[in-house]
């Protein structure tokens, strides 16, 4: 517990850490070091002799300052502090509980997502990425929003292949009130019908998130378990492979639906909603 917390103290002072990100990958002598850091020589030679004694830098023979494979481990390791940290206000209020302790630890590779302050954002958000599929899309949802159902379809029409994951105590009066279009909804049920577009169910997985080839949107619940769907939206290649791996974890592990079960439900919502289905049973 000392080391830890001598660690933590190293790491607490931004120039300290600034020369760690400086040392990423390259070797600096000391008064290049000063400079790209805008500090004195003494003063930067101070925070170098503190990180060698901490065990994250080493002074080879000719002068050159390096990360050891220790600091090169914590380095790895402080994006997901930095994106916790910068995201405070929103995990104060927002759990990671039932998110596996490995995606927990890999929460870092959100740090380029941006969050979006309200929901109509959000939503904005996950309509973009629907409307810009063109592989796969999937969705981790505890309710639908409308809203998407026309580019859903559309994708559908483009070829995208479609996969979804929702939680089984789903009540379709908890959606999004949109009027439904019968087109749409036949489009999505052939689909379903030809496996095209897969669904499973789940008791519970701790997240709302769309996820494409291209872009992701995931968001987080309360303590309680319930959304406010303020989340976080990215393009970056980490964090799309972030939420294609979460997926996957979800997917395995959730009971995956036969299509007859699945166009049975589908039919079943529609009249929900005051449709009779042309759709052969």
């Amino acid at each position: 517990m000392e080391r830890l917390c001598d660690l933590w103290f190293e790491l607490s002072n931004e120039d300290r850490l600034g020369i760690l990100n400086l040392l990423a990958g390259r070797a600096e002598k000391l008064t290049g070091i000063a400079r790209e850091l805008g500090v004195s020589t003494q003063q930067c030679n101070r925070h170098l002799t503190r990180l060698v004694e901490a065990g994250l830098v080493v002074k080879d023979a000719e002068g050159l300052f390096g990360l050891t494979p220790f600091g090169e481990v914590v380095l790895r390791l402080n994006p997901a502090l930095e994106f916790l940290t910068g995201n405070r206000d929103y995990f104060m209020t927002h759990t990671l509980r039932e998110l596996p302790s490995k995606f927990v630890a890999r929460i870092g590779e959100l740090s380029d997502s941006e969050l979006k302050p309200n929901v109509m954002e959000g939503i904005s958000e996950i309509e973009d990425i629907i409307d810009g599929s063109e592989e796969y899309l999937w969705a981790i949802i505890n309710k639908r929003t409308r809203s998407v159902r026309p580019l859903v379809a559309e994708a559908i029409k483009r070829g995208v292949k479609i996969s979804s994951i929702s939680v089984r105590s789903y009540v379709t009066k908890l959606d999004v009130k949109r009027e439904i279009d019968e087109g749409d909804e036949l489009t999505v049920l052939r689909a379903e019908d030809e496996g095209r577009a897969e669904v499973a169910d789940a008791d519970d997985f701790g997240v709302y998130m769309y996820a494409s080839e291209k872009a992701s949107y995931i968001s987080f619940p309360h303590e309680d378990g319930t959304y406010d769907y303020l989340g976080f939206v990215s393009s970056d290649p980490r964090a799309v492979g972030f939420c294609r791996d979460l997926y996957r974890y979800f997917w395995d592990k959730a009971e995956v639906l036969t299509s007859s079960v699945v166009v049975q439900r589908h039919m079943d919502y529609i009249r929900e909603h005051g449709i009779e289905p042309k759709y052969p049973e």
